[in-house]
């Protein structure tokens, strides 16, 4: 196979670097990432974002973690203490009665445990959880965002019915490029439950997905020139940081990876994000956040804010690292029909080439779903990340 973009000579391999390790960061000595058993907020889970994946597990070294066994295999394990990482002390649970057993003993042997998202209280009482579940759902309620900052767009919260839709959007008449359709209440991440509608028949169809009642907030479509995200910290002195802006990757309103690379911009974005993270702090937030952000060129929108750990903490984390080597990075997450045990093996050569740091690998016969990779690739230019990209698919593919 010729591949049609260069692919660059391989450098030393990346083992990462932290100006804060995630234990310092985080308020507790246990954690759990995905919301697993049912969203307590929303009555559904969505398999791609609740199942108990949790795409940063390299992340939550010193600490003890819940995780399921579809991302956190003894391959993974392996690829992960090569790469550097410091890897955490793991529970493995498969149903939901364990999961219930392995929350009850983290948090009899190590106190409050750091959840993510709101967990089912069936599951984990709030005493149980570091923060408060009603603020972190209050955080990441999106028709609530005018708590936290006024740098909003148009918009109007409202009770799913149809005479309430049509009020809203007549109210946003004004929306050459349509309306953005978003669940209130869904704290999956990924861009789950957010709909780009071009007109009223798209709009009454998204609508139609969620129950009489449910709340849904409107938006016109913007013509965005860039969605940065700010990666921050809110230390436990309630002092906040800047970790780190990304660029999100979006497929449609889908979360598809992250660009880490010096923004033209970045002096717009950082003061916005951390007013947002300060006003977190302030109602008494601790840990790491993301604060999702729109430029307009005309203007900066704040667009959600994501109380936990998302797909652009790893790379907001490694900032500074990559920053002195001269590197960019990029998060991508692939597919693939490959065993297991070929998927670990053919990141480690990409690793040990210097071409990408590993970032997840799931299992997906565990929960249902399809072998999937998650890899933060290397370069110094956008063509040299693009060369990295083609290189992994390849050898995804078995192509190479």
């Amino acid at each position: 196979m010729t591949l049609t973009v260069p692919v660059p000579e391989s450098r030393p391999r990346l083992s990462p670097s932290f100006p804060f390790t995630p234990a310092q960061l985080l308020p507790g000595r246990a954690a759990t990432y995905r919301l697993p058993y049912g969203n307590p907020l929303f009555g559904r889970s969505d398999l791609d974002t609740d199942v108990g994946l949790g795409g940063t597990n390299g992340l939550f070294g010193g600490l003890e973690l819940a995780a399921h066994p579809a991302s956190w295999t003894p391959q993974v394990a392996a690829l992960l203490a090569r790469a550097g990482f410091e890897l955490p002390r793991v529970t493995l649970y498969t149903s939901r009665g364990e999961y219930r057993a392995v929350l009850a003993d983290l948090a009899r042997r190590c106190g409050p445990l750091v959840t993510m998202f709101p967990q089912h209280p069936d599951d984990l009482p709030p005493e149980g959880a570091a923060l408060d579940p009603a603020l972190l759902t209050r955080l990441a309620d999106k028709g609530q965002l005018d708590a936290l900052t006024g740098r909003l767009a148009p918009r109007r919260t409202l009770r799913n019915e149809p005479s309430a839709l049509q009020a809203a959007t007549r109210a946003l008449r004004n929306a050459p490029h349509g309306w953005v359709l978003k669940a209130s209440h869904a704290p999956t991440g990924g861009g789950a439950d957010v709909h780009f509608c071009p007109d009223r028949a798209a709009l009454a169809d998204a609508a139609a997905r969620y129950p009489a009642g449910t709340p849904l907030l409107l938006e016109p479509r913007l013509s965005v020139d860039l969605s940065p995200s700010a990666q921050l910290a809110v230390l436990p002195s309630g002092e906040v940081c800047l970790l780190g802006l990304t660029t999100q990757r979006l497929a449609g309103p889908r979360f598809a990876g992250v660009d880490l690379r010096p923004l033209a911009r970045a002096e717009r974005y950082a003061p916005v994000a951390l007013e947002v993270a300060q006003a977190c702090a302030a109602r008494g937030y601790r840990g790491v956040l993301g604060v999702d952000l729109m430029d307009t060129g005309v203007e900066v929108l704040v667009a959600e804010v994501n109380p936990r750990l998302t797909g652009g903490s790893l790379a907001g984390l490694l900032a500074p690292q990559l920053g002195l080597l001269g590197l960019q990075a990029r998060l991508v997450l692939h597919p693939s029909d490959r065993t297991l045990d070929d998927l670990c093996a053919r990141v480690g050569e990409g690793w040990e080439e210097g071409r990408l740091l590993p970032v997840m690998v799931w299992d997906g016969a565990r929960w249902g779903g399809a072998n999937r990779v998650a890899a933060l690739l290397l370069g110094r230019t956008d063509a040299e990340l693009d060369g990295q990209d083609a290189w992994l698919c390849a050898r995804l593919d078995g192509r190479s």
